[in-house]
C-alpha cells in the first residue's frame, strides 16, 4: 500500500482476503480458553515487571502506591491461579521476590505487552489492531490491565465462545495474514540493525526472497512511492530512524509476531516460538 491511502484494518482485511496462506499446514492451534489464559499470564508478568521498575527507580511515594498494586497482582493470582498458566521462562520471573528484578528481566517482562494484544484481538476483546509501529496503549488491553476480576470464562462469555470447542473470533486466513505482515516488517528492521543499511523496494525484494505467498501481506504494509516500509508513529521510512527507535519497534515487531504465530499453530510452547526471519 503507498503511503496516503487509506490502511486497511484488520475486520476489512478478513474480508478482503480469503485465499489460503501457502504456508498453512495442519497444525494444532490454541482454543478460545489458550488464548485467554495466554493474554492473562502475559498480563501478570507485565504488571510484575512495571510495578519492581516503580519500586526501584521512582520516588518514595509512587513506591508506596506500587505496594497497593503488589497486593493486588498476588490476591488477582491467588484468586484465579494466573500464574499457573505462565511459561517456564516466565515463571523464572515472578518467582523472584518483589522489587528484586533485574533491569534485563524488567524489560523481558514489560515488553511482553505488546503479545497481549493480537491475542485480545483474536478472541474480539479488542475490534482492531494498532498501527504496526505504534506502541500498546490502555485502549488496546485495558480490559486486562492490573489485576481485573476478569475470570476466563467472563472472558469467553463476552464473545459467545465456548472454551474448548468454538474456533477463534477471527480466521486462520486472517491471523496468517498478520503473522506475514509482521514477518516482514521485523525482516527489514533486523536487516537494518545488522549493518544493511541500503533502502529496499519490498515490492519488488520480498517476493523474491520469501516467495509468491507473501503478496497479499504486502498489500497491507505502508509503503512509499518507492516500497520502502513507512513507520506511521514517527513519519520516516524505516532506514531514518535512529538505533534506539529501530531497537524499539524490532521489540513491537518481535513481540507481535510471536503472539500471531502461535495463534497460528506454528508451536503449542510460547517458549519455543521462533521470530526468525
Amino acid at each position: 500500500m503507498v503511503l496516503g491511502t487509506k490502511i486497511l484494518r484488520p475486520l476489512d482485511q478478513e474480508r478482503q482476503f480469503q485465499k489460503e496462506n501457502k504456508m498453512t499446514t495442519n497444525k494444532t492451534k490454541p482454543t478460545a480458553q489458550d488464548v485467554a489464559q495466554r493474554a492473562l499470564a502475559l498480563q501478570l508478568i507485565v504488571d510484575r515487571g512495571w510495578s519492581d521498575y516503580t519500586i526501584q527507580t521512582q520516588s518514595w511515594f509512587r513506591r508506596l502506591r506500587v505496594r497497593s498494586v503488589r497486593k493486588r497482582i498476588l490476591a488477582w493470582d491467588k484468586r484465579e491461579h494466573i500464574s499457573h498458566w505462565v511459561t517456564p521462562e516466565e515463571k523464572k520471573v515472578w518467582d523472584q521476590p518483589f522489587g528484586e528484578l533485574s533491569k534485563v528481566d524488567r524489560e523481558f517482562a514489560t515488553w511482553r505487552l505488546e503479545a497481549i494484544v493480537p491475542l485480545a484481538w483474536a478472541i474480539g476483546l479488542r475490534p482492531e489492531l494498532p498501527e504496526f509501529s505504534a506502541h500498546v496503549e490502555d485502549k488496546h488491553y485495558g480490559c486486562l490491565r492490573f489485576c481485573k476480576r476478569t475470570p476466563v470464562k467472563t472472558i469467553l462469555a463476552t464473545q459467545g465462545l465456548d472454551p474448548y470447542t468454538d474456533r477463534l473470533l477471527r480466521t486462520p486466513e486472517a491471523i496468517e495474514l498478520q503473522a506475514n505482515v509482521y514477518l516482514l516488517h521485523s525482516w527489514r528492521a533486523k536487516e537494518l540493525l545488522n549493518g544493511n543499511k541500503k533502502r529496499v523496494d519490498l515490492l519488488e525484494a520480498a517476493p523474491r526472497i520469501f516467495g509468491e505467498w507473501i503478496t497479499d501481506a504486502l498489500a497491507l504494509l505502508p509503503l512509499n512511492r518507492n516500497g520502502e516500509l513507512v513507520m506511521e508513529r514517527y513519519r520516516l521510512v524505516i532506514p531514518e530512524l535512529r538505533k534506539r527507535e529501530l531497537v524499539m519497534v524490532q521489540n513491537v515487531f518481535e513481540g507481535r509476531l510471536r503472539a500471531f504465530k502461535w495463534l497460528s499453530g506454528e508451536n503449542p510452547d510460547w517458549d519455543q516460538v521462533t521470530t526468525d526471519t
